[in-house]
Parts: structure tokens; sequence; C-alpha cells
């Protein structure tokens, strides 16, 4: 096993109709993936935002899967803690997510969010820009970039009982040196995760080539999903 400081998994964001989902699957099987779909009212069947009958592909796949919800969607969950729309879409597409992330740059009630996650038995991502809240109730991604390839200034250190994310600007040419950069100041026994999604994609396309340099840089000696 490697020395230095490994997430418990990595999230590649942005899956499109030009996937392969059966090499998701391969992938899968060898490594911690978790693979974020990315979910709006307006953008669906757009670039990064899947179509529904891709997302259709997917069910009963061995995938761990996370739902990112945005725009008028994640809108609506912060307002008033529903979503008939995506909630009917989701049903419709049977598939089962572990988690939910709900991108907003609006202030929100965590705990609406994690309520929201919970109809769906997942646990909710919430994003900060900031320190990460001392608040369990959700899982916090730190993410100055909304999707747009940014480095941040600096990556807080998570407290005690706080699931962790990183995001912004990660790729296969700089998550190793981003990765012990957060090893010199994250306390030990703290649980982790990073998310990527720009510097994954190779001319806008979705590139598993790229995820799987990721993850031959973060997970140098292997690892077998368990």
């Amino acid at each position: 096993m490697s020395s230095h400081l490994e997430p418990e998994f990595v999230t590649f964001t942005g899956a499109d109709d030009a996937t392969s989902a059966a090499r998701m699957v391969e992938i899968g099987r060898r490594a911690p993936v978790e693979w974020g779909l990315l979910f709006s009212r307006k953008r669906q069947n757009q670039g990064r935002y899947p179509s529904l009958d891709f997302l259709a592909s997917l069910q009963g796949l061995d995938l761990r899967l996370a739902a990112h919800v945005c725009g008028a969607y994640a809108d609506e969950i912060v307002d008033v803690g529903v979503c008939a729309d995506f909630e009917g879409i989701a049903g419709a597409l049977g598939l089962r997510f572990e988690r939910i992330q709900i991108n907003t740059a609006r202030s929100f009630d965590p705990a609406r969010l994690a309520a929201f996650a919970a109809r769906f038995g997942a646990k909710a991502i919430a994003q900060c820009r900031d320190v990460f809240p001392e608040d369990a109730r959700v899982d916090w991604l730190h993410d100055v970039s909304a999707g747009e390839g940014v480095m941040p200034s600096f990556r807080p250190v998570p407290g005690r009982g706080v699931f962790a994310g990183y995001a912004g600007g990660l790729g296969p040419e700089n998550v190793a040196s981003e990765l012990a950069a957060i090893a010199r100041t994250h306390p030990a026994g703290r649980r982790f995760w990073i998310d990527m999604e720009t510097k994954v994609r190779s001319d806008d396309v979705f590139d598993l080539d790229r995820c799987e340099a990721v993850l031959s840089a973060v997970y140098p000696d292997g690892i077998a999903r368990v």
C-alpha cells in the first residue's frame, strides 16, 4: 500500500452520451470510483449533461452513482426541499444514487438538503467555498470552480466527523502533487474524497483515458474495489 495520502474514492463528474458504460463498469471494478451524473432542466442532452436515454442505459449496472443536480432543479430543492420534475425523472430511470449533490451558490439549510437526499436513500453533498462547516448531516465539497477547472487558493482542513471533498482544477497532470499538498495539513484519519470534471474531458468530451490516468496517479500501488 502506498504511503501517500489516498482518498476513499474519486468522483468523475460529467459522463456523457459518448461514454462507454461497459468501460465505466470495468474501471469501477478495479478502483474506488463514484460517477457523478449531471442533471439540469435546461441543459439535459447537451454536452456534459447526458441524455435520458444514456442515463437509462446505466440501469442495473455495477456502478457507484451520484446525481449532481443543477440550475432550477437545485433552486427548488433549496427553496422547498422537493423537486417533482427531478424526482419523476430519477424514479423513471430506476437508478440508485448513493449521494445527491445540490449545486447552488445560494445560502441553504443543510437539513433540507439532507432530507431531500434521504428520500432516495442517499446522502446529500453540499458545496462550500471557504472552510468546511462543522455539520455532518451532509458531505461537504470544497469547490470554488463550479465545473470550470479553476484551482482554489487553498484547500481547507475538515473537522472531526466531516466527510470532506476537494474539487477545482484537478486532473491527471496535477492530482498527485495536489494530494501531496493536502497531505501536509490533512489530519490523520479524517475521511475525504476528490472530485473532478473539466480536467477529465478532451475537446469537451468525457475521457475515460484521462480518468484512468488519474486513478494510476492516485493509487500507484493499485487498489481493488471493495
